[in-house]
């Protein structure tokens, strides 16, 4: 069976250049755009594939944290030793 070809938009390269911002926005949102020069098919614009989702990174378990005890010795502004 023979399958359909998929669906893109021809846009020439001198057409493309003002609007090259909008035509990557239309290819990221899925559409597939062909690029040409004198009406005939130079290059494809499309949208990239999803990167592959990454597992989230696991913390270690959760570890009673030390206290902590600051000592302030002399009378306050006292020049540190």
């Amino acid at each position: 069976m023979d399958r359909p070809a998929p669906a893109h938009r021809l846009v020439n390269v001198h057409q493309a250049k003002p609007q090259l911002s909008r035509l990557i926005d239309d290819a990221h949102a899925g559409e597939t755009i062909v690029l040409a020069k004198a009406g005939k098919p130079w290059a494809r614009l499309m949208p990239l594939e999803a990167p592959a989702p990454q597992r989230p990174l696991r913390l270690p378990a959760r570890q009673p944290c030390p206290a902590v005890v600051v000592v302030r010795s002399g009378a306050a502004g006292a020049a540190h030793r």
